[in-house]
């Protein structure tokens, strides 16, 4: 199954969650959707190292790149 937004809010803040949700959001994202976090989730770095760019930095907003 293929979503166009995820909304994850306040999921991430557990470094191992943080570690594994990246490659499912991108698995589970089509090429230039969404995912949102929550304000408490920094994971910043981790993200960029799985192919989203950084659409809003104060929202933290994603978008799938490939």
């Amino acid at each position: 199954m293929k979503f166009d937004i995820l909304h994850c809010r306040n999921v991430m803040i557990d470094f191992a969650v943080k570690c594994a949700l990246p490659e499912k959001f991108y698995a589970a994202l089509k090429p230039g959707d969404y995912f949102m976090i929550g304000y408490y989730d920094t994971m910043l770095p981790i993200i960029k190292q799985h192919k989203f760019e950084l659409v809003d930095e104060e929202a933290k907003i994603f978008k799938k790149t490939n």
